[in-house]
This record gives C-alpha cells, structure tokens and sequence, in this order.
C-alpha cells in the first residue's frame, strides 16, 4: 500500500515520541500512553476554538442554579462533548510543577462521555507512571509542537487519524511480536468491500428519505463504519446512516469512541459504539441492520466466552441449548473448538448477518486450525458471491473438494442484516 507522506510523518513523529519512553518502561506499555495522549492532544484541538464560550455557558448556567447542563454545553462546544476546566492543553504546561494534579482536574472537566474514554485507557495509571518517571512534562511539550505535526481536526481528517492509529497499533504490535491477528484491514480493501456491499442496494440513490443502519461487531478502531457512511453519502448526500458497533479491546474502543465524537456533532454514533465481548455479552442483541460487516480477530481465544454462549448448561441434546444456539442458525456440535479460533466470532454471528428476504448463499472454505490440527469454516455470505458461484457452478461444476455444505442458503427468519461482508 502506498502511504500519503502526510501519514508517515505522523506515525514516525508519534513513534519517536515513544522513544522518550525507553528505559523507563517497557515496550508492553508505550502504547498505553502514546495512544491516550494522542487521543487527548486531538480532542483538546477540536474544543479550542469554542472554549470560551464554553466556559462562559457554564458560568452562566450555574449562576441561574441549573443542574442539567450538559445539552447547552455541546451546544457551546459544537460537539457531543466539552471541557469546563478553566485549562487547555496548552496553559497546563505553563505549571510545571502542578502538571500532574492538573491534568487530572483538566481531565476531569471532561462531559462524561469523555471520561469514559479515557477510564478505558486507564489514564490516571498513566499519570502517575509518567510523573514517577519525571517523563510528563517532556512528553506533553512534545505532543504541543503543532509545527511538527498538526492533530487538529481541520489539518487531519478522520479517514486520516485513523490510518495514524492503526499504524501505530501495527508498530507496537510488531515491536513485541504479539498478537499478530490484530494488525488492520487496510482501507483500500475496506473501500472495496464497502462498494461490494453498497452495489446491491438499488434504493440507495433515490433520494430523500433514505435511511440505513451499519453494524460492525468486531470493530476495532471503527474505520469500516466511517467508511460506509461516508461512502454511503458519497452516493446520496441525502441519506442518514445510523453506525452501531461493538469493540472488545478497551483501548481500541476508546479510539473508536473519540473518532465518533469529533465526526458526528450529535454523539449519536458515540454512544452506539459499544464495549465487551460480542459473543458473550451481545449489546445490541434486538437490532436488526442493513449492513453488517465483520473482521474477526484472528487466533481469538474465546474459551472465556464459551459456557456465555451455551448459556453454562450441558452442551449436547439440551434442548434450551439447542434453541438458543438455533436462533442463530448453529447447532452445539458445530461451534468452533474452546482453542485459539479466527471463525468463532463469525460462526456465532452467522444466524444474525446474512438476509433470507436476499437469500445470500454461504461459501465454506475449510482450514486447519493450527493449534489442534481440527477442522473449522470461514464462511463468507454476499449476494455476490452468489452470482459469481452459481455462475462457475454451471460452466464449470462444484469447486474440487466442496461438500454437501459448500452451497446453502440461510433458512432463518429471525435475521440480522440485509447485506454481510467478512473479510
């Protein structure tokens, strides 16, 4: 992939900052703090222009003795979230010596929403560490020198911050050779699944009155969602898209959660992007959705999610089991094993992603698991595939290998989405 200089400058600025770091504390945890403080420097960016008048609201709504003053204050903020801590970013590093005790209180004037991203980050440990290690000053007069890199909203997108987060997610991954699943699609194949998906929705176009809801289960730093909608509105500006999703990683939920904040002035996507596990704790199990895209995190231990998803009672000829299982179109003996899996997100999210009103077919493509040497499926559902199988299937027969499984549709009602893709 060809990556804009733009990006690499950033990434490498950001990188480089880590390297204050060295010594002081483990490589394990650089991406506990860069990954916050890059988080902070942007949101602090976004408010700058209206914290004024931000500050003047709330001193003015406390003097009329009003409690709830949280919608007049995004009002102020021209964002679903504000700051009413007389600090900016900038002023903190005018005290030095108070930094630390500062920052917290600076952090603290955060609306809530806000403060829950930086409770998942666990900031205050952050904080503390730092300070400990005489690093805090050095390492916020860094992330303040705007004429190295610019993280204001205006100078970089979104699109943009979130090609800088996944590549340092990558780096600090690689730097510790671990969890080499987790490593991001790039978004040029997210853009092409996008169009992939969006091309068989011939209404998309037509104008107003155009309404439609994406859902990612898996979705890491959030860039599939954006994307869509985007593209979605690319297609017809007229449109509304509803974006719903849900993270498992605190940290990239986190960059995910802030991403929605500063793009979508109301807070609605915000609050829609959802912590925890998706196979065990399913915090949108009633919605139903347009479009529904799922990654899995490859070499995904879910042994911890298990008895959640067989509801803790005995596997085989329950029939409880069996019904809870069926509604999602899967049957106790053909889960994925407790070990290591890159299908187990998928295999449980099959019931609820693909269309009978579309009757998408599924394509089964058969991989040892590297762990146990047993047998488990990947299996992509887009009407897509459909055609272009159906097609070969005639000209040139059934793929070599395929089994009674290799073709089928989904015979279940009680369905999540109208279009899938899995990548």
């Amino acid at each position: 992939m060809n990556e804009p200089a733009k990006f690499n400058n950033v990434v490498s600025f950001l990188w480089a900052i880590a390297d204050l770091l060295n010594g002081a504390f483990q490589k394990s945890e650089f991406q506990k703090i860069i990954l916050p403080f890059t988080v902070l420097r942007r949101l602090d960016y976004a408010l700058e222009a209206t914290k004024a008048k931000v500050l003047e609201t709330e001193h003015t709504l406390k003097e009329k003795g009003l409690e709830n003053r949280h919608g007049q204050l995004c009002r102020a903020a021209g964002y679903a979230f504000y700051n009413t801590s007389k600090f900016n970013y900038e002023s903190l590093l005018h005290d030095d010596a108070n930094l630390a005790l500062n920052l917290r209180q600076y952090v603290i004037g955060f609306s809530p929403n806000v403060r829950e991203i930086f409770a998942a980050f666990n900031f205050d440990d952050a904080i503390r560490d730092l300070e400990r290690a005489g690093l805090l000053y050095l390492l916020m007069e860094r992330f303040n020198e705007r004429s190295k890199v610019d993280l204001r909203p205006a100078a970089m997108s979104n699109h943009e911050m979130g090609y800088v987060f996944e590549h340092l997610l990558r780096k600090f991954n690689e730097a510790l050779n671990q969890n080499p699943g987790e490593h991001f699609a790039p978004r040029e194949v997210i853009r092409l699944m996008v169009d992939l998906v969006l091309m068989f929705d011939p209404d998309l176009a037509s104008g107003e009155g155009v309404a439609r809801t994406v859902n990612d289960c898996c979705c890491g730093t959030g860039g599939r969602l954006t994307i869509t909608k985007d593209r979605i509105q690319q297609i017809n500006p007229q449109a509304k898209v509803f974006l719903y999703g849900q993270e498992l990683n605190p940290q990239t939920w986190a960059i995910a959660r802030s991403d929605m904040l500063i793009l979508e002035p109301e807070g609605k996507d915000a609050e829609n992007i959802k912590l925890g596990s998706t196979l065990s704790n399913d915090q949108l199990p009633e919605m139903r959705f347009d479009f529904q895209f799922v990654n899995p995190p490859y070499g995904y231990e879910w042994s911890k999610d298990y008895d959640a998803v067989t509801t803790r009672e005995p596997m085989q000829n329950n029939p409880s089991v069996r019904q809870r299982l069926g509604q999602r179109g899967l049957k106790p003996e053909t889960l994925p094993p407790r070990l290591p899996s890159s299908f187990s997100p998928f295999t449980f999210q099959r019931g609820q992603i693909c269309s009978s009103t579309q009757i998408p077919v599924c394509l089964s493509f058969r991989t040892k698991n590297k762990h146990d040497g047993s047998v488990v499926e990947n299996e992509l559902a887009l009407d897509i595939m459909n055609l272009a199988l159906r097609g070969i299937e005639a000209d040139f027969g059934p793929p070599a290998g395929a089994g009674p499984n290799t073709f089928r549709s989904n015979p279940h009602p009680d369905l999540r989405a109208d279009y899938a893709f899995i990548s």
